[in-house]
């Protein structure tokens, strides 16, 4: 895939949930837009309210980042990711290795984000609940991994990939 159609910048991974409904009722998909401000809005037109929203080079170097923490490279330090995996198993699995945005407090505090090692998603969000911080995303390496091939097809107008997923609000060239 060494031809984009749309760049890396221009492509978005987003989650939310449907205006008037609980926001407990988490769904996500991939948009196409000029900038992650219009992806919001045009998502907020559509009646959907983001929570998160990544480009596509975004998930690139957060791929990178996790797959550094995985292996225990020595370029990141420990003081980096929170270590809570039960195991003493190395390198880490890619799907104990999740990154992580939030806030903390309330929900309109400012947004955090951050890596964690630990048994499974829902230990993640417990444990982080449980320090005050109120979970919006939680991926792990391997689901990353995941979202990142499919941007990298939506981004280069792969066919085979299904496209009912996406969201193109990109002006027209």
């Amino acid at each position: 895939m060494s031809s984009f159609v749309y760049p890396e910048n221009q492509v978005f991974s987003f989650c939310g949930h449907i205006e008037d409904r609980p926001s407990s009722e988490v769904k996500s998909g991939y948009v196409v837009a000029d900038t992650a401000e219009l992806a919001i809005a045009s998502m907020r037109d559509y009646g959907f309210v983001v929570s998160a929203i990544t480009s596509l080079s975004e998930v690139k170097q957060t791929v990178s980042i996790l797959e550094l923490i995985a292996q225990q490279h020595p370029a990141v330090e420990p003081s980096e990711f929170v270590d809570v995996y039960p195991a003493q198993i190395r390198p880490y699995p890619e799907e104990s290795v999740f990154c992580f945005t939030g806030h903390v407090v309330d929900k309109y505090g400012a947004l955090k984000a951050g890596f964690i090692v630990a048994s499974d998603v829902e230990f993640v969000i417990n444990y982080l609940q449980g320090l005050g911080f109120i979970v919006e995303s939680a991926t792990s390496l391997g689901d990353l991994r995941q979202v990142m091939a499919d941007m990298l097809k939506i981004a280069a107008d792969d066919h085979s990939f299904d496209h009912s997923c996406v969201v193109n609000v990109k002006a027209a060239a």
